[in-house]
């Protein structure tokens, strides 16, 4: 649930109910700690949620426009539920104990990955459309789920593969975890070299740009510990040059080619915000997202 919850589509289609579920079972876990819960904890908890809903009522109060409450209740939720997992996993003894945890729900998500990765040439005449109000997306029997956003579908070399997203709404997400993933198993776990190759596969399927270059730092510090010297130069100069040009292809689409707003729009996201802050580094503009969408436009590159 706690992966789920940064952008699994369990959360996208179900926000409410997945939401409520969550917090019910992370009260059930402190409730099973019980008079176990550290004080440094506790205290250090109550303290960022007295001071994050502070920083709500001033948002709220000195916003330039008329603010909804729904919103502010959603993101009330998220940082009440935020802090239970914080409390949660901070007071656990066994620090170990979450990171097989999370190891073992990651492999999961790999494996699955793969496998809808894999199946999509053969189910894609055969798929059914799930949409919602944020996002719209096929699915084969509710298990395997494919984006139907623009620039999901990448023709390379003359095949049509479809981004691999696994079980999140966009791939961008699904990278994340498989590069959390090849850290854990070079760095923590046994390096088992078939896991290894499943997990890079995995991430080339993302075709993400991010990922990528995460995968390049990774595979460069593991080749660098793990090879002679003049092996492991041969080893990066090889995996560096079709690298390369996989993310060069992504890169100059998402510059110049189908795909451009995809970059002005991650663009327009990074510059704005930080124009708004410097304007009003105290109050901000409040955090209902309609009203956000109208500020933003006076801050247009041009």
């Amino acid at each position: 649930m706690l992966v789920s919850s940064t952008g699994g589509l369990l959360f996208v289609f179900n926000r409410n109910l997945a939401s409520l579920i969550f917090v019910i079972i992370i009260i059930f876990g402190l409730f099973l700690i019980g008079k176990q819960i550290k004080k440094s904890v506790f205290y250090s908890s109550f303290l960022a949620l007295f001071v994050v809903l502070a920083l709500f009522v001033i948002n709220f109060i000195y916003a330039i426009n008329l603010q909804s409450l729904t919103q502010y209740s959603f993101f009330g939720v998220i940082t009440f539920t935020t802090i239970l997992t914080l409390v949660y996993f901070n007071n656990q003894v066994n620090k170990e104990g979450f990171i097989n945890s999370l190891y073992f729900v990651l492999k999961l998500i790999l494996f699955h990955s793969l496998f809808s990765f894999i199946l999509y040439f053969i189910v894609k005449d055969h798929l059914d459309l799930l949409t919602s109000e944020y996002h719209d997306t096929e699915t084969y029997n509710y298990l395997f789920y494919y984006s139907v956003k623009e620039g999901s579908i990448i023709n390379f070399f003359g095949l049509d593969f479809h981004r691999n997203a696994g079980i999140f709404w966009e791939p961008g997400i699904l990278q994340i975890y498989l590069n959390i993933l090849l850290f854990l198993e070079v760095n923590v776990f046994k390096r088992n070299k078939r896991l290894l190759a499943l997990i890079i596969i995995g991430i080339l399927s993302t075709y993400s740009t991010t990922g990528l270059l995460l995968l390049m730092i990774q595979l460069i510090y593991f080749l660098k510990t793990e090879s002679k010297k003049y092996i492991a130069i041969f080893l990066i100069t090889l995996i560096a040059i079709p690298l390369y040009f996989f993310s060069s292809i992504n890169f100059n689409e998402k510059i110049y080619g189908e795909r451009e707003f995809s970059f002005q729009k991650r663009l327009f996201d990074l510059t704005q915000p930080f124009f708004i802050a410097l304007e009003r580094p105290i109050t901000g503009i409040g955090l209902d997202i309609d009203q956000f969408q109208e500020v933003r436009e006076e801050f247009y590159i041009t």
